[in-house]
């Protein structure tokens, strides 16, 4: 055995003692599974996953030590929380992928028709907005913001050590990705790009069309760097956006923010992610049943 090598019993014991939530990493693992088998089932493949891996592992090695030493308690919270939250967004956009390898016919008249029931014109604000550039670009900017938010979050609630407030957030996360990942296998949509051109043909729109290709040529490989969010129905940006604003509850200067950002990034959605309207109500539902499912798990955290 090489001695300058830890042996394996000795490595498991570093990694055991390097991460303190592993009922959160056994969760990860879980979709990581579904996500193998649903690749080799489907015939999907993920190129590049190792980009993935190295930035969990780089941020669990940097870690490892302030938490073995017991140096920085909080940064090493905080960098695990991250290092879960990445972990959490790849095995989710990849699950998403399976799920959308599906034949089911495509859900976008009734989305349209459902926008219509709930009185929104979708092409009358897409056309207001094209007059008022500095709006579109305001609702883009509030678009985008929401993974940075999420890892913000994580970041944030691991350094300040609100442990059982971050297996509350991740939770919800998590079942709000199942469930949307379920909803979207079985009512999948093109979204309103399907129908109305709004400038290049998006990746979404572009993917899911490759992932509904039942010919024997029909290219299934996908590198990482080029996954993107295909659900249009539900929407998960105003899941995550409604988790941001709960994990906020309890001080006042948290939830003033969390609603100032999250607000105006969940009425993005529609323009800026080329969204029905009625796919924001119907990701707002799916957060809220997944707070419900956590508070019956007995996941939630203390309101203050």
């Amino acid at each position: 055995m090489d001695p300058m090598k830890p042996p394996p019993r000795m490595t498991l014991s570093i990694l055991r003692r390097a991460i303190t939530l592993p009922a959160l990493w056994s969760a990860v693992a879980v979709l990581a599974l579904f996500d193998i088998a649903g690749c080799m089932i489907t015939g999907l493949r993920i190129g590049e996953t190792w980009i993935a891996l190295t930035v969990i592992a780089a941020l669990i090695g940097i870690a490892a030590p302030y938490r073995l030493k017991r140096t920085d308690l909080a940064f090493a919270d905080a960098l695990e929380a991250m290092a879960l939250f990445v972990a959490l967004m790849v095995a989710g956009t990849i699950m998403i992928y399976v799920a959308s390898r599906t034949t089911l016919p495509l859900r976008d008249a009734e989305l349209t028709r459902l926008d219509a029931a709930l009185g929104a014109d979708w092409v009358a604000w897409s056309d207001l907005l094209a007059r008022h550039p500095v709006w579109k670009i305001a609702l883009f900017g509030a678009y985008m913001t929401y993974l940075p938010q999420a890892f913000f979050a994580a970041a944030y609630l691991g350094w300040t050590r609100r442990r059982a407030r971050f297996v509350e957030f991740f939770a919800i996360a998590t079942l709000g990705l199942v469930i949307t990942a379920i909803i979207a296998g079985v009512f999948p949509a093109l979204g309103v790009s399907h129908w109305r051109h709004y400038g290049p043909t998006p990746d979404f729109t572009i993917h899911l069309t490759r992932l509904r290709d039942v010919s024997p040529s029909a290219d299934l490989h996908f590198a990482m760097r080029e996954l993107t969010g295909l659900v249009s129905f539900p929407s998960y940006h105003a899941t995550i956006g409604l988790a941001l604003i709960y994990a906020a509850r309890g001080s006042r200067a948290l939830l003033a923010a969390a609603l100032a950002l999250n607000l105006p990034m969940i009425a993005s959605v529609p323009s800026a992610g080329l969204h029905y309207v009625a796919d924001v109500p119907g990701g707002l539902a799916v957060c809220l049943v997944a707070i419900a499912i956590a508070r019956l798990a007995g996941w939630a955290a203390p309101a203050a």
